[in-house]
């Protein structure tokens, strides 16, 4: 491995550590149904990340809101395109491999409430 593969490889980690940071700090504030956050209280402890408990399709909601969130964040445009380029391998990397990482049916009552709040 040479140096550059190297510090692309500390890039993706630091990437993906960063990923999960967000994550465990927006899901319950911004990527829960309000449905889903009495169960995030009950099965969420203090000493637990919420990245070890929820899956993919609760990190899907995160990229929805991400760009929203890189907004705040100061950051060189170069360095801006990079990381963009970098979630968007990710999110080829999930659909890829969509049968491992999803789950292959939806709990309907929670499919019904979206479709409810979209009326709204």
């Amino acid at each position: 491995m040479s140096k550059k593969d190297g510090m692309i490889t500390d890039s993706i980690g630091e990437i993906l550590k960063g990923i999960r940071c967000y994550f465990d700090k927006a899901l319950p504030v911004m990527l829960l149904y309000k449905k889903e956050r009495q169960q995030y209280h009950d099965t969420v402890k203090i000493d637990a990340s919420p990245s070890t408990i929820y899956g993919a399709e609760h990190l899907l909601r995160l990229f929805v809101k991400l760009p929203e969130l890189l907004a705040y964040v100061n950051i060189e445009e170069e360095t801006s395109t990079r990381l963009q380029q970098k979630l968007l391998d990710f999110l080829k990397f999930l659909h890829k491999n969509q049968s491992t990482f999803f789950l292959s049916a939806y709990d309907v009552s929670k499919v019904s409430e979206v479709k409810v709040k979209a009326k709204d």
